[in-house]
């Protein structure tokens, strides 16, 4: 499921760029990359068009589901469907150029059931067979750490990054440090996001999070219906 600006908008899952771009008033497009050409409003209801700073896309997905993956790909550099170009930071300032905030909720149709110590412990059962929920904890320790939109398009990068790899549903985390490198407006965070997979008490609180986000959408949408 894919929401912008707090409303669910299915026309963003094959063309994210197009429907962000309808929420950035039309007097600001013809000055950022990609939006230029784009005229018309948000479709329903019409009010959805940006109020402050950022446009906010919210992704409810499985990191493994097939569905997931092509709209993850689809905003790889070069496609025209996709948001990379809105996404581009100034390496000079630290700055993003482009009011856009990507916030990625991996979790899906994953469960969580209390450990049977009775404890403040819990198990992790993650869909589309992530064993030991490796790739949903890679996702969840790329998207939970952003405080600016710099930080946040540099995720969102690395996220698709490794989507697109051959052997992502084998080996989900081979490739995380060469996506980080390959995105080097921040430098060395690939090692960070592999640690925090991999280790439960560094990535079960970013579950937690994701968890507490996926069900803020019940009662409002059935999720289990519309979720990537």
């Amino acid at each position: 499921m894919v929401l912008i600006n707090g409303v669910k908008n299915d026309k963003a899952i094959t063309d994210l760029k197009t429907e962000v771009c309808k929420a950035i008033p039309a007097a600001q497009r013809p000055s950022i990359a990609g939006c230029s050409g784009v005229t018309g409003d948000p479709d329903i209801p019409p009010d959805t068009t940006v109020k402050g700073d950022n446009v906010q896309v919210q992704v409810y997905y499985s990191p493994f589901s097939n569905r997931a993956i092509d709209f993850l790909k689809l905003n790889a550099e070069g496609n025209d469907k996709g948001i990379y170009d809105l996404l581009v930071n100034n390496l000079e300032t630290g700055e993003a150029l482009y009011g856009v905030e990507v916030d990625l909720i991996p979790w899906g149709s994953a469960e969580r059931t209390r450990d049977t110590t009775g404890a403040q412990v819990f198990d992790y059962a993650c869909a589309e067979n992530d064993v030991d929920c490796k790739a949903t904890r890679l996702h969840a320790c790329i998207a939970r750490n952003h405080v600016t939109n710099y930080v946040n398009h540099h995720e969102f990068r690395i996220a698709i990054c490794t989507v697109g790899k051959s052997d992502w549903k084998q080996n989900p985390l081979t490739n995380v440090i060469a996506c980080s490198n390959a995105n080097p407006d921040i430098i060395d965070d690939g090692v960070t996001f592999v640690l925090c997979a991999n280790i439960r008490e560094l990535s079960d609180p970013y579950l937690n999070q994701v968890i507490a986000a996926t069900d803020t959408l019940h009662p409002v949408f059935d999720y289990s219906e519309y979720l990537l």
